[in-house]
């Protein structure tokens, strides 16, 4: 989250980015609009919310990721254990 509101903050004035993380991620947005201007409030705010957003589908597509991955490997593990416990195909008998 820090990276989405690092590049855009300057337009706000100098407001400490690693404080506003941290009350956004706590869910307290009364701290960071009383660090910028009034005729700012409604921008700030609609930045913030973005700004979480952003962040939080991040997190989701990263899990999204790492599911998919670990289902594969999941399933390949239960497919060599599956093929393990097959019995041995009889051999082919030979008449003369």
């Amino acid at each position: 989250m820090h990276s989405a509101l690092d590049g855009n903050l300057t337009r706000f004035g100098t407001v400490n980015a690693a404080a506003l993380v941290n009350d956004i991620a706590s869910g307290n947005l009364v701290a960071p609009m009383q660090m910028v201007r009034h005729e700012e409030a409604a921008a700030f705010r609609t930045f913030m919310v973005a700004s979480y957003d952003t962040a939080f589908h991040d997190v989701l597509t990263i899990l999204t990721g790492i599911c998919v991955l670990l289902s594969v490997v999941v399933v390949a593990l239960l497919g060599l254990r599956a093929r393990a416990s097959l019995p041995a195909p009889p051999l082919p008998t030979t008449t003369e």
